[in-house]
């Protein structure tokens, strides 16, 4: 592709492209009006036109140890241990044990709760110390 159909797809003018294709690899020239003109591959030329609308956080964490550079995928998990190391000091992260404690011991407090409800309703007849209209002193 040559600078003038990009800049005609991109609505720019082709100095503005040159600009930003001078690191783009050429893939050839052209005899263009007895000038010499480079030839862009499409899609490597569109990466380099176009700014990046991604998340460089987001970005990372798509990626796979396979596509990741090794010393960016190292420094990477670094920092997300360092941070969970943290969270877990500053009491913002627990683990699964300590969850599913808290979370058995609220249910059983639900439950025994519940349970004394239905004891202690109105006009049940084994209701502790309270007779049949709900008073706590026997009729």
């Amino acid at each position: 592709m040559r600078v003038t159909f990009l800049a005609t797809i991109f609505q720019t003018e082709p100095r503005r492209l040159h600009r930003k294709l001078s690191k783009c690899p050429v893939m050839g020239w052209e005899n263009f009006k007895g000038i010499r003109v480079p030839l862009y591959d499409f899609k490597t030329a569109v990466a380099f036109i176009v700014d990046p609308k991604v998340d460089i956080g987001t970005w990372i964490k798509s990626q796979t140890p396979a596509t990741l550079p090794v010393y960016i995928n190292k420094a990477f998990w670094e920092a997300e241990n360092s941070k969970l190391r943290w969270m877990e000091r500053a009491r913002h992260y627990w683990h699964d044990e300590d969850v599913l404690d808290v979370l058995g011991r609220t249910a059983l407090a639900i439950k025994e709760s519940a349970q004394l409800w239905v004891e202690n309703l109105p006009g049940n007849p084994n209701a502790q110390g309270r007779c049949k209209c709900g008073w706590r002193d026997p009729c």
